[in-house]
């Protein structure tokens, strides 16, 4: 009996160094490398936009036209290009500009094109 109790001790005390042992290699901090992350984007330019994190710590996603996100600094892609019927009015090449004349010509807001008639006056278009 003796012989079993001795070994049951040993056993225990194997169980319990060995408890110790995986929980000191379990409360170790893991070694995050670097990442890098880079998305196309739709429209440009930019054609792409990427970051960098010395911690491992990237992502990307499609909303909003495509972003990346390092260590928690977001970067979007842009959104397209907004074109009108009309040229933009900070753009006359090609309009021959005689006084009196009369030209439609656009810019454009967030909320969409608004169009509006300009008038040359003395060589030089007018704009409201």
């Amino acid at each position: 009996m003796r012989h079993a109790t001795r070994l049951a001790l040993v056993l225990v005390l194997l169980g319990i160094t060995a408890l110790f042992q995986v929980e000191s290699v379990q409360s170790k901090p893991l070694v995050k490398s670097s990442c890098t992350v880079t998305r196309n984007c739709d429209y440009g330019p930019p054609s792409s936009i990427s970051c960098t994190s010395p911690n491992g710590t990237c992502s990307s996603g499609p909303e909003s036209y495509g972003w990346v996100e390092c260590d928690g600094s977001r970067q979007y892609c842009p959104p397209p290009q907004q074109t009108c019927q009309y040229p933009e009015c900070t753009s006359f090449d090609g309009v021959s500009c005689t006084t009196g004349k009369k030209t439609t010509c656009s810019y454009w807001f967030p909320s969409g094109c608004r169009n509006y008639t300009c008038t040359c006056y003395g060589g030089q278009w007018l704009c409201p």
